[in-house]
């Protein structure tokens, strides 16, 4: 008996050398939540010495479909979202407890419902999602987003960087949605790398518009560009000036206005190609027989610009010379930048090793011109305005030029004496400002002097050349 109580006593003073933990606090807090647009957002607050929340959510039969962690702050409150989407209709619970252990301290719930149905008598109609309006350079449209842009009369924007921007009319959204085979890509490329020793201190940006691998470049409406360019200091808004540069490397230039708040350049056009901002140069004019009072001054200073002719001499123009036939072969010749051709010159009257029987022969090879007959060119005779016409039009069936339209020529007293292989090529010339005449009077057979010459392939780079 007494070794029974010595070993009672033995135990109990075993037991209470061990010590006893503490009860644990329990964690308490709230929590609250919602559901909307695929995302369950919650918030709440804790006590007690907690320094991250775990929020688990579960669907209508009490599964879990979705944990997160978040932060506590130091006044014990906590938030946070988990982008989910629901599918399944009824109550949803959202429950927090302790990050590093323990039971639930919050629990709420909200109700996923279906949606109502609109009512018998008048059947739901869907809506049709709103066209894009704007979009970035380099990315594609819809087709059908362009048709519906045309038929709600609206315009579609591209932005690009640097503040580019072009803004398509409901014209030339139509006129693309007519040539589209599919999505439409519109880009704004700056190239002025490419172009670097050509045109320096210019921007030259590149603007396209694709479908599948067809490039659409006329639209039959409107684009206003504005395109970024920096203000060197000691110039002013006026000096900033935009070019259309054509495949030939000429360069056209463009009403353009700019803004010294944006820094951009601001022109409309209805044709995509290339097109350079920069500032345009004093002209010094180098010719004592042209001067700013002189119709055709523009007209002189834009080909002699461009490299299509030049001077009689040192400082002579000669605008009332007449122009010969081997010089007007020889400004296209300059305008296709000198190709090289294996062709034999098919007319005796043009010698080997004169300043244009290189381009005599190019433009023979390729049907634009074909001579007098009898193997005869005739180089150095004067070139006739409906001679001009000819050559010009045979020049754009070429290059591929649009030659489809024609004018009514009867209103003019000598049309009868328009030579009857020239018609079709005065009907176009006229129709494209080529060739207008003297009032009433074409003058078909008259001389084309060099300031009339100048003046009409302006018109032409301007009206026809793409």
């Amino acid at each position: 008996m007494k070794k029974r109580l010595f070993a009672l006593v033995l135990a109990f003073l075993m037991l209470c050398a061990f010590p006893v933990p503490a009860l644990a606090v329990e964690t308490t807090g709230s929590i609250t939540a919602s559901y909307s647009g695929g995302m369950v957002t919650f918030s709440g607050s804790v006590t007690g010495d907690v320094k991250a929340v775990a929020v688990l959510l579960f669907n209508p039969d009490g599964v879990q479909i979705a944990m997160t962690t978040c932060a506590v702050t130091s006044g014990g409150g906590f938030s946070g979202s988990i982008r989910i989407k629901l599918t399944s209709y009824g109550t949803y619970s959202v429950k927090a407890a302790d990050y590093e252990g323990g039971a639930f301290f919050s629990e709420d719930t909200f109700i996923l419902t279906e949606p109502s149905q609109p009512p018998t008598s008048q059947p739901w109609i869907p809506q049709p999602s709103v066209p894009i309006t704007d979009f970035d350079s380099g990315e594609s449209v819809t087709a059908a987003d362009i048709e519906r842009l045309v038929s709600e009369d609206k315009t579609l924007t591209v932005h690009g960087e640097d503040g580019a921007k072009l803004v398509f009319s409901t014209e030339a959204l139509e006129g693309i949605s007519k040539q589209a085979t599919g999505s439409v890509k519109m880009e704004i490329a700056n190239v002025s790398d490419e172009y670097r020793q050509s045109h320096p201190g210019k921007l030259v940006f590149s603007l396209t518009v694709r479908s599948g691998d067809k490039y659409i470049t006329d639209f039959g409406g409107s684009v206003t560009v504005s395109l970024p360019y920096e203000l060197k200091e000691g110039k002013t808004a006026e000096n900033v000036t935009a070019w259309h540069l054509t495949a030939s490397g000429v360069m056209i230039e463009i009403p353009c206005t700019y803004d010294t708040a944006t820094g951009l350049a601001s022109f409309t056009v209805s044709h995509f190609s290339l097109y350079i901002v920069g500032v345009a140069g004093k002209w010094e004019n180098p010719f004592a027989d042209v001067s700013e009072s002189d119709w055709f001054y523009d007209a002189v200073r834009f080909v002699y610009e461009n490299g299509l002719m030049v001077g009689t001499g040192d400082t002579a123009f000669s605008p009332q010379v007449n122009t010969s036939r081997g010089m007007i072969v020889t400004i296209l010749y300059r305008l296709e930048k000198l190709p090289k051709t294996s062709a034999v010159n098919p007319f005796d009257d043009v010698a080997a090793g004169k300043w244009y029987t290189d381009a005599v022969a190019w433009a023979a090879e390729n049907g634009i011109v074909s001579g007098y007959g009898d193997g005869m060119f005739g180089p150095e005779d004067a070139i006739t305005r409906e001679q001009m016409a000819v050559i010009l039009m045979n020049y754009s069936k070429f290059k591929g030029y649009d030659v489809s339209m024609s004018a009514d020529l009867s209103k003019y007293t000598d049309a009868s004496s328009i030579s009857s292989w020239a018609k079709d090529a005065i009907s176009w010339a006229n129709a494209t400002a080529l060739i207008q005449g003297d009032g009433a009077k074409l003058m078909p057979t008259g001389k084309a002097e060099r300031c009339q010459v100048a003046a009409i392939l302006q018109r032409f780079i301007e009206n026809v050349v793409k």
